[in-house]
């Protein structure tokens, strides 16, 4: 069963977004984006990619690039809300001015550093 999320980053009031298919939950896809996505340039160039099949530690697979989806049909959303964008089990949202993460769940908002710090995230 796969654990849907949306990935996105905040700028000028707009968030710009992409789905990630497998395995969205903070203790993987979470440490990955803290980790290895911690700069506007590398979260630009992740949500550049469209929609997501899965991310890694040292593999990202994009349904266009790597499964030959038309990039029409799997290509970043932009909104202009946050309601609009938390729709899913877990979205992550990077917000370019702070250059910090956090993620929206059911139970509400979360610093994803402060989470991370406190092994909310577990190895």
């Amino acid at each position: 069963m796969a654990t849907n999320a949306n990935i996105g980053y905040i700028e000028n009031g707009i968030i710009t977004y992409t789905y990630l298919h497998y395995d969205g939950y903070p203790e993987h896809t979470g440490k990955i984006l803290y980790e290895e996505h911690n700069t506007t340039d590398k979260v630009k160039d992740l949500i550049a990619l469209g929609y997501l099949e899965s991310i890694d530690k040292d593999e990202v697979i994009s349904f266009h690039k790597d499964k030959g989806w038309d990039y029409n049909e799997v290509q970043p959303e932009t909104v202009n809300t946050l309601n609009e964008f938390t729709k899913l089990e877990f979205n992550y949202l990077f917000d370019v001015k702070t250059q910090k993460w956090k993620f929206y769940t059911n139970l509400g908002e979360f610093d994803l550093e402060t989470e991370y710090n406190n092994n909310f995230i577990r190895e």
